[in-house]
């Protein structure tokens, strides 16, 4: 597998074109489907946050190539579940807490895992 699919694969790509595609629509036009709105942010975010951490392992320590562990995995979306919904409200009133988005950020760690999980087709 060459490096570059390694370090960026479809999934990546893709959830980083959604989320662009996903702010455009919001900021730039009318179109603003309530549960896209509040939900695909905190789904897509553990998934970039997550490889782009998995990234910067790979340009740190050359040798680990392993894929993030499940604890790693879960403590990263726990971190960003915490910062999200008790920090960022407790410190600025334009955040609110939404225990759909910790669903949604939990759901986003769990296809991250899936993700780096398949089976390799050669």
């Amino acid at each position: 597998m060459s490096i570059l699919k390694a370090i960026l694969p479809w999934w990546f790509i893709a959830a980083i074109f959604l989320t662009g595609l996903h702010q455009h629509l919001q900021w730039n036009t009318s179109y603003s489907p309530d549960f896209l709105n509040n939900y695909l942010d905190p789904f897509l975010a553990p998934i970039i946050i997550l490889h782009l951490f998995w990234i910067d392992r790979q340009l740190l320590y050359v040798k680990d190539k392993k894929p993030l562990s499940e604890l790693q995995i879960l403590i990263i979306t726990l971190m960003l579940i915490l910062f999200s919904e008790v920090v960022f409200p407790l410190i600025s009133e334009n955040f609110y807490v939404d225990p759909y988005d910790c669903i949604a950020f939990f759901l986003g760690g769990l296809t991250y895992l899936k993700l780096t999980r398949q089976k390799r087709v050669a």
